[in-house]
């Protein structure tokens, strides 16, 4: 398995997601802080009136507000120690490296796109975590407790996967149309890369899997892409990641189940 992933975006949104949380969390305290000021206390321009103070206050919190969870986002999402991309790798490790997955790399119009011998594949990932997710045709909803409700407030939010999905697929379509001229099978699968999500799938009208299941998905019957169409595209990816660092994961070795050995023989024997 051969992997690409730009660091550099990761770090640059994990950056700017606890710089806007820190600067929120100032306009939080601000605003608490200017609520409880005595009016005689704060010079307000001629002609405001002496309640000026208290919809400063308001305003304050509610920027401070919307920027502390917008921030707390993109630190938590790029900051994570199971983020997106590193659970696609765990989940894609065993295969082998005809296998191809590139993560955010600049110019390429989908975040995550795998590249197998069948086809290439725009993988919409949520990130969700421990709730009940259900998806019956292109019709999603999800069971929240208390907690998780207060806690989506600063979380990836569900939205309609499949529409996202499709728009993914049909994006990186059209961008391979134009930059490979061989004709190229595409895909969209949905993953779920969260802890403790519970999916129930009925239907779908684009595969929904958890990620240590995407490889029963993209591991299908189907017929392989010409080997110069698998080519053209592996050398286009190549050539747009550029400078960016590959890593490559060894398949996990086959492990035997102990006395398997001597069933086998036993098998020959008979």
């Amino acid at each position: 398995m051969r992997i690409v992933t730009n660091e550099a975006y990761i770090a640059k949104r994990k950056n700017w997601g606890s710089r806007i949380a820190l600067l929120s969390f100032v306009f939080l305290i601000a605003g608490g802080i200017y609520s409880f000021l005595d009016p005689t206390m704060s010079v307000l321009p001629t002609g405001l009136p002496s309640e000026a103070n208290l919809i400063i206050a308001y305003v304050l919190v509610i920027i401070g507000f919307i920027g502390f969870n917008l921030g707390t986002y993109h630190a938590r999402r790029w900051g994570r120690p199971d983020r997106e991309d590193l659970v696609l790798k765990e989940g894609l490790s065993s295969l082998d490296n005809r296998y191809r997955l590139y993560n955010y790399v600049a110019g390429l119009p989908v975040l995550h796109v795998l590249l197998t011998p069948q086809a290439v594949y725009a993988l919409e990932t949520r990130g969700i975590d421990g709730q009940t997710v259900i998806c019956e045709g292109d019709r999603w909803r999800r069971h929240m407790k208390l907690l998780d409700r207060l806690r989506a407030l600063s979380e990836e939010r569900l939205k309609n996967p499949t529409n996202s999905a499709l728009g993914a697929a049909a994006h990186l379509q059209a961008y391979l149309q134009e930059h490979v001229s061989e004709k190229v099978p595409v895909k969209a699968v949905v993953v779920f890369t969260g802890k403790e999500i519970n999916l129930s799938v009925t239907d779908p009208v684009v595969p929904a899997v958890l990620a240590k299941n995407l490889r029963s998905v993209i591991r299908s019957q189907d017929e392989p892409m010409p080997p110069t169409a698998y080519r053209a595209v592996a050398q286009h990816l190549i050539d747009t990641a550029g400078d960016l660092e590959e890593d490559e994961v060894a398949p996990a070795p086959l492990t035997r189940q102990p006395g398997s050995r001597q069933r086998h023989k036993k098998r020959r024997r008979s």
